[in-house]
């Protein structure tokens, strides 16, 4: 698969621009570029073998945003992270940039600041950043420590914070993205 990837010069914390991928069946396809999608299976992160940004038409009411994204189609965004003191924090605010398949930015959809929690584990010697960190459905879940699974809606009026999970605006699944370090 021919993959576009753009890398946003600005700091090695989180910056990178994203190809998006249709569906995939091949775990490696749903790398973009230093981000990764997938879910938390018993704790652990584990890359998506399917569509890695589902984008739903709307989702009109707590129940279904519970639903879709309880069901399967709730995302965690993983980032490999250099180890410096710098980087050596809990937490990151991440401004995600929706972009088209040419990878301009929307001018109608507003950029949305994501949290990225450290995991406290490492991979290749690097920090472990994600928007999710700990099961939402375990007793001792808290969505401001642990953070959110994200979904992906064509709708500009779900944007934001819908309980357990934070819903990102896109146009259609062949959207990209550009993540910013806003701060830490």
């Amino acid at each position: 698969m021919v993959r576009k990837i753009i890398v946003c010069v600005l700091a090695d914390l989180f910056l990178a621009c994203s190809s998006n991928p249709d569906p995939v069946e091949d775990p490696s396809d749903v790398d973009d570029g230093l981000f990764q999608y997938g879910e938390l299976v018993d704790g652990k992160f584990e890359p998506v073998l399917r569509m890695r940004q589902p984008a739903f038409a709307s989702l009109s009411s707590q129940g279904m945003i519970d639903h879709v994204g309880y069901g399967g189609y709730g995302r965690v965004i993983k980032r490999l992270v250099e180890k410096y003191d710098q980087t050596k924090i809990s937490k990151a605010t991440v401004r995600i940039i929706v972009l088209d398949s040419a990878f301009n930015r929307y001018p109608d959809i507003v950029p949305v600041d994501v949290m990225f929690y450290r995991t406290g584990e490492t991979e290749n010697n690097k920090y472990v950043f994600q928007t999710l960190i700990h099961e939402p459905l375990d007793p001792d879940y808290d969505p401001e420590k642990h953070g959110r699974l994200i979904l992906f809606s064509r709708d500009p009026k779900d944007q934001g914070i819908h309980g357990n999970f934070h819903v990102i605006h896109v146009k259609g699944p062949g959207d990209n993205f550009r993540y910013e370090v806003v701060s830490w």
